[in-house]
């Protein structure tokens, strides 16, 4: 994106039809720019130029569908648009990891084959390792290791107890929610709920 206008990549706004067609030439910029470069091998040259070709063949710049999109590029595709969710941008804030994986899912079959999708969310879960989450018991907690056997059921770092009081680091606990059945995940949650214990202080 080097090659693009600052002014387009920091808009805010909805872009025009113009300014969208330039941002949609990135992939061929990428793949011209890497062509020079005789070190760089040609697969990854192809990924840069494929990574927003879609599944039902609705991507760009060239409309590939399904196996005509090299497997890399897919993978590749899959990670960008969960990365660009969970990031703030000039037109939007970031969206929480359980909310950009929802829509990720959602995507199947149009953005992504079912396999990869399938693969991605074993490796990420539901709840992503980093994530933020709210148990029936009321404590919040820090997603720290996926069970891929139970996506929805991760080991928690307690951090929050069921009062709404931080936890002391000696008081600190690893919950795994696959051993211990009482508690479960009502809802992700985010950042923001440490920012409101530290105004209550």
């Amino acid at each position: 994106k080097i090659m693009i206008n600052i002014d387009i990549l920091n808009k805010e706004g909805k872009l025009s039809p113009n300014e969208l067609q330039e941002i949609k030439k990135h992939p061929i910029y990428s793949y011209n720019i890497l062509s020079r470069e005789e070190d760089i091998s040609e697969i990854s040259r192809m990924v840069a130029y494929s990574h927003h070709e879609r599944y039902d063949g609705k991507g760009y710049p060239r409309k590939l569908a399904g196996g005509e999109i090299p497997q890399l590029a897919i993978i590749t595709s899959i990670a960008d648009v969960y990365d660009a969710l969970t990031t703030d941008r000039p037109y939007r804030k970031s969206m929480l990891p359980y909310d950009a994986m929802r829509i990720v899912i959602s995507h199947t079959y149009s953005d992504f084959s079912v396999e990869v999708v399938r693969s991605f969310l074993r490796a990420m879960s539901i709840y992503p390792l980093g994530s933020l989450v709210r148990l029936n018991t009321k404590e919040i907690g820090l997603v720290i290791k996926v069970n891929e056997r139970a996506i929805i059921r991760p080991t928690i770092r307690l951090l929050i107890d069921s009062a709404g009081e931080m936890l002391s680091l000696s008081k600190v606990e690893d919950i795994d929610l696959i051993k211990d059945m009482t508690r479960f995940i009502i809802e992700p949650v985010g950042e923001e709920v440490f920012a409101k214990k530290e105004e209550h202080r």
